[in-house]
């Protein structure tokens, strides 16, 4: 992945998941280079993206998964799962961490 597409997916994530509230009330403010990277995925890595509209679909779903925050030692973390996908985030900035494909 270039710079640019990382530039372009980056301003997806502002436009279409920044300022969204999740199922459980959580106004989503940023988003972690992690979380871009791993939206796009790796091919080294053997690590698939994920869409945008994907993540806002497992945020915003009153069937997806919410487990319990975990204290981290970069800050608490929550985990949203829905439809083979899992996202974390901190629920006490509203930071997107990180979003996988989950193997099933």
């Amino acid at each position: 992945a270039d710079f640019n597409l990382y530039k372009q997916i980056s301003r997806e994530i502002e436009e279409k998941l920044i300022g969204i509230t999740t199922s459980n009330g959580i106004v989503i403010n940023s988003k972690a280079k992690h979380f871009i990277a791993r939206v796009i995925g790796s091919v080294e890595q053997k690590r698939n993206g994920v869409s945008v509209d994907n993540c806002l679909k497992v945020l915003t779903s009153n069937q997806s998964e919410i487990l319990p925050v975990r204290a981290m030692v970069n800050g608490n973390s929550q985990k949203f799962r829905y439809n083979g996908i899992e996202i974390s985030i901190n629920p006490d900035t509203g930071q997107l961490i990180q979003v996988n494909p989950r193997r099933r």
